[in-house]
């Protein structure tokens, strides 16, 4: 039975047929190296063919289709072995819930440092509210969070305030940069400094510099060099045209916040004039003014 082709078969160099018929003459009694350098190339590039080729296969066919055979059930063994350990391991889970009880399982620790248990641990938490961001506060930022009211009526009001002065900034802006075709977005201080081993050098070196100043040979104080960027005024005006969206958004959504907490304080049930003034509001606000109220 003829030996069957390489994928490549049809494409090999003359210097691989031939490197191939010669270990095959010499029935793999021959170096690699030898065929090599009486071909002229590489051995490496011999031992590649050799390999891809398949020579020892077709000097010992035999002998190759049982190391085929043995690397085949080899392999069938390993994957019958992985299968049976996770046939295994699926029926001690089904064991298990089988016999497992409903509620809290005997030594569960999950529930550990509630109310009432003999061991509590604190909980582990994310850490955003924990201590250390209390600690890194100063005495005024705590202050301030301690005087803050409670009150959601108080706070959507001071938001809405707080929102109405970041308005009037923005349009201020707006107004301002749109007024200048360039404006200065960079400004860059660079100067130049001297290091002196001790305060002996630093004395001799402002002595030498004020003789110098004195000579009129150098003009006095440092040397500084500053650089300035402009950019175009007009993405300016874009980026703070999109901020200013922003805060709008967030003012009418907190006025939307506030009008339904009132209601519900109220206890009013008068839907349509709340509807009504929120509607009132929006119009307004999409004209560039402010509503009465009413």
């Amino acid at each position: 039975m003829p030996n069957p082709k390489s994928p490549d078969e049809g494409k090999r160099s003359v210097e691989r047929v031939e490197a191939e018929r010669m270990y095959l003459e010499a029935k793999g009694d021959i170096k690699l190296v030898e065929i090599a350098k009486t071909l002229g190339i590489t051995d490496s590039k011999i031992r590649k063919w050799k390999s891809t080729d398949n020579w020892d296969g077709k000097l010992n066919p035999a002998s190759s289709k049982s190391k085929k055979k043995q690397v085949e059930r080899s392999t069938s063994k390993i994957v019958e072995r992985s299968t049976k350990k996770t046939e295994k391991r699926s029926t001690l889970r089904e064991v298990e819930r089988s016999i497992r009880k409903k509620g809290g399982q005997p030594e569960n620790r999950n529930s550990v440092g509630n109310d009432g248990n003999p061991m509590p641990i604190p909980p582990i938490v994310h850490g955003g509210y924990s201590k250390h961001y209390w600690d890194g506060l100063d005495d005024e930022e705590k202050e301030i969070l301690n005087e803050m009211s409670k009150d959601p009526l108080i706070l959507l009001t001071d938001t809405i305030k707080i929102c109405t002065l970041r308005e009037r900034k923005l349009l201020m802006a707006i107004k301002r940069y749109t007024a200048e075709p360039m404006y200065v977005s960079s400004v860059v201080t660079s100067k130049q400094s001297r290091t002196f081993k001790d305060d002996k050098d630093r004395e001799e070196y402002e002595s030498r510099i004020q003789e110098k100043i004195d000579n009129h040979e150098r003009l006095p104080g440092e040397v500084e060099n500053v650089t300035t960027t402009e950019q175009a005024s007009v993405d300016l005006v874009q980026r703070l045209q999109r901020e200013l969206t922003t805060v709008s958004n967030q003012k009418t959504r907190a006025i939307e916040a506030l009008s339904r907490l009132q209601a519900e304080k109220e206890g009013g049930n008068d839907a349509d004039a709340l509807k009504a003034w929120m509607n009132n509001i929006r119009m307004m606000r999409s004209r560039g003014g402010e509503s009465d109220g009413t």
